[in-house]
């Protein structure tokens, strides 16, 4: 009897995007959703230790669902939520913080930084007032139109908001599999998700 697997259960999550076995599929994920952030494609990547280990007895150790190097030496963080928290957002924070500050080594040239992108897929609405299930954080002053640093960028995508009535491209598809996949079975895929040329573009890069 087969079971059907829910794709945002933490160790299926990290066994589709963490593993090596599958870097495409981490590579077309990361392509789709950091199409903005990013000049050109990612084409190679290098899967890190999850594990933020302490640097002092008293410090918070943190764990990463996916975490990788491209060969440009930007940091991507993946992160699935399957309940919204109180504190989450003040979680993102620290995370993508802690990243970025561990690239440095005490007499390191502030030169060596290198751009941290993080992705939250979470399960729950986490903005209400928001209608959209994609939006982007950066540190950005809107009423003077001032970049402060084109490091930071976090990505919120909340799967129980889509509901698009059609599949656009690659970013629909992986919400649309991480929301619902739980229903899918290996013989029954959606039509969308399954056709032959939709999927040879997607590895085209």
């Amino acid at each position: 009897m087969k079971h059907l697997i829910d794709p945002t259960v933490d160790c299926v999550f990290k066994a589709i995007l963490g593993s090596n076995k599958h870097i495409n599929l981490l590579l077309n994920f990361l392509n789709s959703v950091c199409k903005d952030d990013i000049s050109s494609p990612i084409t190679d990547l290098t899967i890190l230790n999850p594990y933020n280990e302490k640097e002092f007895l008293l410090d918070k150790m943190s764990i990463i669902d996916v975490k990788a190097n491209d060969k440009a030496g930007n940091t991507f963080q993946i992160e699935i939520q399957m309940s919204v928290p109180k504190n989450l957002k003040y979680r993102m924070l620290h995370n993508w913080a802690e990243l970025y500050s561990r690239q440095l080594n005490e007499g390191d040239s502030w030169n060596k930084l290198k751009p941290v992108i993080s992705i939250w897929l979470v399960c729950q609405p986490i903005f209400e007032e928001f209608s959209g299930f994609h939006s982007q954080f950066t540190f950005y002053d809107k009423k003077h139109n001032l970049q402060l640093a084109e490091h930071a960028k976090i990505h919120i995508i909340e799967l129980s908001k889509w509901n698009k009535p059609q599949i656009e491209n690659d970013l629909d598809i992986w919400t649309y599999f991480f929301k619902d996949g739980k229903n899918f079975s290996r013989d029954g895929l959606p039509e969308n998700m399954r056709s032959p040329m939709r999927w040879r573009k997607r590895w085209q890069y």
